[in-house]
């Protein structure tokens, strides 16, 4: 049986929604000073885990705040551990990183900017018009899939013009013959 703190410390890697802070990021590039109205209740190998951290990853997880604390402890261990036995340089290790970078941009650039909770009943309604009023279809039936999908076309639109505001900041140099070559006409 895997120990409940496990459990709470694997949830605060999942714990990045909404522009949030990332829960296992160390304190120490917050910055923040200690304040009587947010001490600092834990000091792990000089990183200060505050109170107002806590309870927010508390409340974001729906776990006791003593089972967060103890959570980002293990976490603050575990990363200077792997820091010390030089893993953060390893292949795998940056891919997965770089992979974690990415969805915590996308959450926070993309998810936050349309929330599941910016569809409002007259998006849905219209949608069903465009779509579905003809096929035999009751809005009743249909309504979760329209839902799904303009929060997904809205927030494909964001990604895609992030991307592109991106791109058009950046040096990308595409060889063509290259892409042909080694990955062919289908690009895979």
């Amino acid at each position: 049986m895997i120990p409940r703190h496990l459990i709470v410390a694997l949830a605060l890697t999942a714990a990045t929604g909404c522009g949030a802070e990332d829960p296992l990021e160390p304190e120490r590039h917050h910055g923040r000073p200690a304040s009587a109205d947010d001490p600092v209740v834990t000091v792990v190998e000089g990183e200060p885990i505050h109170l107002s951290r806590v309870r927010q990853v508390s409340e974001e997880l729906g776990r006791p705040p003593r089972e967060v604390l103890d959570g980002m402890v293990e976490m603050t261990l575990l990363a200077h551990e792997a820091e010390r036995r030089g893993l953060m340089g390893a292949p795998r290790v940056r891919d997965v990183y770089e992979k974690a970078l990415v969805q915590r941009l996308l959450l926070i650039a993309v998810e936050a900017r349309v929330p599941e909770d910016s569809v409002d009943v007259q998006d849905i309604r219209a949608y069903y018009v465009a779509n579905f009023r003809n096929k035999g279809l009751l809005l009743e039936d249909v309504w979760r899939e329209i839902w799904a999908q303009i929060v997904a076309d809205r927030r494909r639109e964001v990604y895609e013009a992030l991307v592109i505001r991106l791109r058009s900041g950046t040096d990308v140099k595409v060889d063509e013959e290259n892409v042909q070559c080694y990955l062919g006409q289908a690009g895979g």
